[in-house]
């Protein structure tokens, strides 16, 4: 553009005779460049681009025939500078398209459902001339709980089942008590015990049990709690499980306890006509003997 300018005021000093159709030229030139620079920064449509490009070879042609004509040396060489800067344009233009790249589209991919797995056999099972449908997975049945009748000794029962259990229990024998548990041991074993009694239930109406404890070597431990209640006496012993096994065998009731929580197993026995004075004095016995 610059070059265009300078060729053509030196072609206003050089010609005189062709001042008017110099400057005509220079014009001319000036406005091609600065249309085509703003079409090559593609701010228009391709359109307006494709006028421009015409719009520079009419400027070219008409530029070369009046030089023809005029035979002015610095007009040829404004003319063929303005060329040189339309041909560069041009380039720059065309290189600028070709260039321009489109951005990429994602691809979608399609999910293809999920095909059933046919078995083999199964056109065997569908009548002639029926197609053989997809054999469909059986839904997953809810594990039904089978609910086993538990053995005495898997039960364990907390404090509150155990009493509900004594108060349903009819006995006709009222000699085991609170007093009978509790003359018996101090009869028996003497100092080696200590017995706490305590009324049957407090204030709040709440059951309250007679603590029994056996003194070893290593201290004392409680071994029985006696539970009176309106019917049956409940004890809650520490036995080992090989004794309560044994206890079971004689054909008693004996079942595991929730209470109270500790590492060694504890064992409700709930007196009913079943146990004799005897057994009951036996098991005592043996609590009291296996504390250490």
């Amino acid at each position: 553009m610059i070059l265009s300018v300078e060729s053509g005021f030196l072609t206003k000093f050089a010609c005189s005779g062709t001042d008017c159709l110099s400057y005509i030229i220079s014009l001319i030139d000036i406005f091609t460049v600065l249309y085509l620079a703003y079409c090559a920064s593609f701010r228009v449509n391709k359109g307006v681009r494709i006028f421009g490009w015409v719009w520079a070879a009419a400027v070219i042609a008409a530029t070369v025939t009046i030089v023809a004509i005029h035979t002015c040396l610095f007009t040829l060489v404004s003319a063929l500078f303005t060329a040189l800067i339309l041909m560069a344009l041009f380039g720059v233009t065309f290189e600028s398209i070709s260039n321009k790249k489109e951005e990429p589209k994602e691809e979608k991919k399609e999910e293809k459902p999920a095909q059933a797995v046919v078995c083999p056999f199964a056109a065997f099972a569908c009548p002639m001339g029926q197609q053989p449908m997809h054999p469909v997975a059986p839904a997953p049945q809810p594990a039904v709980e089978e609910k086993e009748v538990a053995a005495d000794k898997d039960e364990a029962l907390s404090l509150s089942e155990s009493l509900a259990l004594a108060k349903e229990t009819k006995t006709a024998s009222e000699v085991i008590n609170k007093k009978y548990v509790a003359d018996f041991l101090r009869l028996n074993f003497g100092n080696a015990v200590e017995c706490n009694m305590r009324a049957n239930y407090t204030k709040t109406n709440l059951p309250l049990a007679d603590t029994h404890y056996a003194i070893g070597k290593n201290g004392k431990k409680c071994f029985v709690y006696v539970y009176e209640t309106d019917a049956a006496v409940v004890l809650l012993l520490r036995l080992t499980e090989k004794y309560a096994e044994s206890v079971r065998a004689g054909g008693h009731r004996i079942l595991r306890s929730a209470f109270p929580k500790a590492k060694d197993p504890w064992y409700s026995v709930i007196v009913d006509d079943t146990y004799t004075e005897t057994d009951i004095q036996e098991i005592l016995s043996d609590a009291c003997n296996m504390v250490e």
